[in-house]
């Protein structure tokens, strides 16, 4: 009965944004019907509520979207955003090619809301052409997690490779061609973009490359504080934001002019889809789902490919579903996992999480390109049931 309650709460947050209302609305309603649903009692519920609005994870979650909207500005005031995109028109004259290595780029930063950071980015590259909004809000939340089933660079993957029994370089070899099969699936979804773009000056190829270096040597410093020096997101992006600040002379009077560029409906939403979490974490509501889905007549390895799917689109992180299910799998099945029940496992979450209302950088991606949700997966799912099919075939083949 718990897993049934927790399917009708995702519903009904799937209705109130086809009736077009705001995000933040829906994870309110939903965080109100977790606690009526599960009757959590009152001190309880209000202490979920309080620790969703507090807690470390959330505040550094708001705060790395912060001062991501920061870098953006100064990143476009400063000139970096049009010299990186003049030198990828000068290198390669291909704007799908550009739209689609931007936030697959970025994408290769850890952190958390970085489809606020290549959103400007590719709508800039889309200048000057017509070019539908849903087609760059598919590209820029589509190629972001283009390596989110592939690389250790993302905590899902850290837990997947530490909880299955598998070594690193097995779990890289064993699904890093999923993630090019998804850069490759999302191709056909480029068509109606004009591919030529005009080089407006003609330029020495040293001075793109100059440029290019130049364009994208925030994001690889912020890379290099992240990966290399373990540097928590949020405090590698405010260091190179005072970085920055310093080499360009910022005034104080400049520096406080940034907060303009905070997008604060926006920023309700992740803050709430953080405590709907915490909330969906204190009641039994999980707990419930594993149960419903058991019981079902079908072979255990969809069962396990089931319950980190729908973890996933409740949750919007594969992270929490790849934590729950590989203990169970590695409990039933044990160590280490076969590759192919893994890789459905994992290619599952990676599908639930890209389509559910609660991942941040869907929420983002719309926002920032005024799409409506219901579109925008209308638009994904396709392009995302296919790796997802593919898994599950691989998993009865081998």
């Amino acid at each position: 009965m718990d897993g049934i309650k927790l399917i009708i709460i995702f519903l009904v947050i799937l209705f109130l944004l086809i009736r077009k209302q705001q995000l933040a609305v829906a994870m309110l309603v939903a965080i109100g019907l977790l606690g009526l649903f599960y009757t959590i009692p009152l001190p309880q519920f209000l202490l979920s509520v309080y620790h969703g609005f507090i807690d470390a994870d959330t505040i550094e979650f708001v705060l790395a979207i912060v001062f991501i909207m920061f870098l953006e500005k100064i990143f476009n005031e400063q000139g970096y955003r049009s010299r990186l995109l003049s030198s990828l028109s000068g290198l390669f004259h291909s704007r799908r090619l550009t739209i689609a290595a931007i936030p697959a780029f970025i994408g290769l930063i850890p952190s958390a809301g970085g489809a606020v950071f290549s959103a400007p980015m590719v709508e800039e590259a889309c200048r000057g052409v017509q070019v539908a909004p849903i087609d760059q809000a598919f590209c820029n939340y589509y190629y972001r997690h283009v390596w989110e089933v592939s690389l250790p660079t993302f905590p899902g993957v850290l837990i997947a490779i530490q909880l299955s029994g598998l070594s690193l370089n097995t779990f890289i070899l064993a699904m890093l061609p999923f993630s090019l099969l998804i850069i490759l699936l999302g191709l056909p979804a480029l068509k109606k973009v004009p591919n030529h773009m005009e080089v407006t000056e003609k330029r020495a190829k040293k001075q793109d490359w100059r440029d290019f270096f130049i364009g994208t040597l925030p994001i690889v410093a912020m890379m290099l504080l992240i990966l290399v020096l373990q540097v928590k997101v949020y405090l590698a992006i405010l260091l190179i934001i005072l970085v920055m600040l310093l080499y360009h002379r910022y005034s104080i009077k400049n520096i406080i002019a940034l907060k303009e560029s905070i997008k604060w409906p926006l920023l309700l939403s992740v803050w709430l889809i953080m405590v709907f979490k915490e909330v969906l974490n204190a009641s039994p509501a999980i707990d419930g789902l594993i149960p419903l889905i058991s019981g079902l007549p079908i072979a255990e390895e969809i069962i396990f490919i089931l319950i980190a799917f729908c973890i996933s689109l409740l949750t919007g992180m594969s992270l929490p579903s790849l934590a729950i299910t590989l203990p169970i799998a590695v409990a039933a099945l044990g160590t280490p996992l076969s590759i192919p029940l893994l890789a459905g496992i994992v290619v599952a979450g990676y599908t639930a999480s890209m389509l559910s209302p609660t991942h941040p950088c869907f929420t983002i991606s719309c926002d920032y390109f005024g799409v409506s949700m219901i579109d925008l997966l209308k638009k994904l799912f396709p392009y995302l049931l296919i790796p997802l099919i593919l898994s599950i075939a691989l998993v009865f083949l081998f």
